[in-house]
């Protein structure tokens, strides 16, 4: 789950969202994520569904700034099932 441009092409966001709902197939399914600043919603809070995936690679890359941009805090796992590893990199704090 790369970051990615928005359609405009003028801002780039976290692929994961709140809204998606990921299964992993297969019996060793891994996760990467990259999460950046907020997106447009300004959430710096991150909760997907995610079943079936055992392993989870998350890099927070955000900085927050006195302006507009919030980095990416937290990811929420309370809606993940069958996860068993959590590996976490770039975090500052």
């Amino acid at each position: 789950a790369p970051q990615v441009y928005t359609p405009g092409g003028n801002a780039r966001i976290n692929s994961l969202q709140d809204e998606d709902q990921l299964t992993g197939t297969g019996v060793s399914n891994t996760l990467t994520a990259t999460l950046g600043n907020a997106n447009d919603n300004g959430g710096t809070l991150i909760t997907p569904k995610l079943t079936n995936i055992q392993t989870l690679n998350a890099a927070f890359t955000g900085s927050s700034s006195a302006g507009a941009n919030l980095a990416v805090t937290g990811l929420d796992l309370q809606d993940a099932t069958g996860l068993k590893t959590v590996n976490i990199s770039r975090i500052a704090s």
